[in-house]
């Protein structure tokens, strides 16, 4: 059985680690108070810090949703 290396993408690893690995990035979800967004699919981390001082509330501690690693796990 192979090996899979599956992380959130809270962890932040450089892309070229990523690739070099296989590494599977599985995207948090993100709500502001306008609108949720996948991390690093629909907002980039520049995006993210640029609207954060601005934000009111604060978005939340991003939620790990369990079946969302199923995929990445399997292969």
């Amino acid at each position: 059985m192979p090996i899979r290396i599956v992380a959130d993408s809270a962890c932040d690893l450089p892309q070229a680690l990523v690739e070099q690995y296989g590494i599977a990035v599985v995207p948090l979800f993100i709500n502001f108070p306008d609108h949720g967004y996948l991390d690093g699919v629909e907002m980039t981390r520049e995006e993210f810090y640029e609207r954060l001082p601005t934000s009111n509330p604060l978005p939340p501690r991003p939620r790990r949703i369990p079946i969302c690693f199923v995929r990445p796990m399997a292969g």
